[in-house]
């Protein structure tokens, strides 16, 4: 909704979770990472903080911790909508304001746009955001559900290679 009411000076656009902690160098390391040439965006991910040792919250640590583990350097990666930049230019050149229209993903849709227009996504390991986990099995289980329903909508070669490494 924010995306409509912008000012037409705003040359970048960065994200984050409101549960998100990013470091003192979040905002700068996301905007030094548009400088590189075919750089469509830079991505941060979460990095979940299990609040006690429910074996609900251990289960989504491991497989958030397993899903942070395949990150590193290239241009493959997918936008973690939590913690990422984009250039207005680039944001408006690939159409991605129309793109999000009636989608429930933000992210992943991104992440479609931008290599469909050959652009990459470049990971900084800088802008992980500690990220606070409290659940029981019906949030934990829920949440889960919901990440598979929409990485399976969205990103379906992604979702396949997560249900085979699971």
């Amino acid at each position: 909704r924010a995306i409509s009411h912008l000012d037409d000076r705003a040359s970048i656009l960065a994200f984050v979770d409101s549960d998100a902690c990013p470091n003192r160098e979040w905002l700068m390391r996301l905007v030094q990472g548009l400088n590189e040439p075919r750089t469509g965006a830079v991505t941060g991910y979460r990095w979940m903080i299990p609040q006690s040792n429910h074996p609900a919250n251990l289960l989504l640590f491991s497989l958030n911790s397993a899903l942070a583990g395949l990150m590193g350097p290239g241009g493959h990666y997918f936008v973690w909508g939590g913690s990422w930049a984009i250039r207005r230019s680039t944001f408006d050149a690939i159409g991605l304001h129309q793109a999000w229209h009636g989608t429930l993903s933000d992210d992943l849709v991104a992440s479609r746009a931008l290599h469909a227009a050959g652009f990459k996504v470049r990971y900084s390991p800088h802008c992980v955001s500690r990220s606070q986990i409290d659940g029981n099995w019906t949030t934990t289980l829920e949440f889960i559900r919901r990440q598979y329903l929409i990485t399976r909508r969205y990103a379906p070669r992604l979702w396949s290679l997560g249900v085979a490494s699971h």
